[in-house]
Formats: structure tokens, C-alpha cells, sequence
């Protein structure tokens, strides 16, 4: 018998009850008491995580968090996002409307499912939405004329040209 104040014991195959006897004195002034441990049926759930879009977002869009896992036994798992700038979450698919700087960083979530905790993480980047502007050097152009157009604010430029015109 284990006669100090605390034990460790490994996790037992089934729900067990440990008890413990104290007494005063030898023999006299005995008292029991017990605790019960409980077994928690742990399976792997290996969730995936990710987001449903780039991994580099431009700021007031959305960021949209997924979770996938494959349930498993009887235990309903619990599952808790964390972020930057605060975030919190205990659904599996959350969204941050409106996204900015301040939501760049890893996303943690953490599921359990009755004991037997895994986390996984993805990394998000919001970066600032381009300011675009675009000129004309004439608005105003006689038919089979041309006018150069000019925009500015971004790295890379797709110009789609309207109106049955091509771009030259």
C-alpha cells in the first residue's frame, strides 16, 4: 500500500474507483473516502484546417476558416478556434467579416473529444486592398481616334476593354 499523501496512477483500461483510508492513530480514528477516474474514450480525429480562400487576402473581404474531421465513437467533440486580434470561435466553419491587418496571423483550433485534445493551425495575411485610379489623356475622342488610357495603384494591370474596342 502506497502510504503518501499523493499517487500517480496510469490510466486504467475502464472506469476505476480508488480508495484511500486515513487515520489519526494506529488503529483508531479511521476514515474513507474514494474517487472515481474516469476512462475517456480517445480516438484520433485529425482534423485538417484551412481557409476557403488564398492564404494572402486583401483587407474587407471576408476570411472564411474551415475544419474538416471524420467523427469517431460516441463522444461529440468539442472544437475552439483562437486567432489574432482576439478571435475566438467554438464553430467549425467561422467567418470574420470585413478582415483587416489586425487578422493577419495563425489560427489555432484545438477540438477534443472527451479528454484527448489535438490543435492544428493555419497562417492568414491581409494586406491592404489596392487604390486604383485610372485617367484618359482626352475623355472625349472622335471615332477611329485613340486617347491613352493610364492606371496607377497597383502592381499588375488586366485591362478589359468595353464597347467592342481593342486595347493596342
Amino acid at each position: 500500500a502506497v502510504t503518501s499523501s499523493s499517487i500517480s496512477v496510469n490510466a486504467p483500461n475502464t472506469t476505476s474507483t480508488y480508495t484511500i483510508e486515513l487515520s489519526r492513530a494506529v488503529g483508531t480514528c479511521v476514515a474513507t473516502s474514494s474517487v472515481a477516474v474516469n476512462v475517456a474514450t480517445c480516438f484520433s480525429l485529425n482534423p485538417t484546417v484551412g481557409l476557403n480562400h488564398p492564404s494572402i487576402l486583401c483587407s474587407g473581404n471576408p476570411v472564411l476558416l474551415v475544419c474538416n474531421y471524420v467523427p469517431s465513437g460516441t463522444i461529440v467533440p468539442t472544437l475552439f478556434w483562437s486567432g489574432p486580434n482576439s478571435f475566438t470561435s467554438s464553430i467549425a466553419q467561422p467567418t470574420i467579416t470585413n478582415s483587416s491587418a489586425l487578422n493577419s496571423g495563425e489560427y489555432t483550433l484545438t477540438i477534443d473529444n472527451g479528454g484527448c485534445p489535438s490543435s492544428k493551425t493555419v497562417s492568414l495575411s491581409v494586406v491592404p486592398s489596392p487604390t486604383v485610379t485610372v485617367s484618359a489623356s482626352s475623355a472625349n475622342v472622335c471615332s477611329g481616334s485613340t486617347t491613352t488610357l493610364t492606371a496607377s495603384g497597383a502592381q499588375s494591370y488586366q485591362w478589359n476593354p468595353g464597347g467592342g474596342t481593342t486595347v493596342d
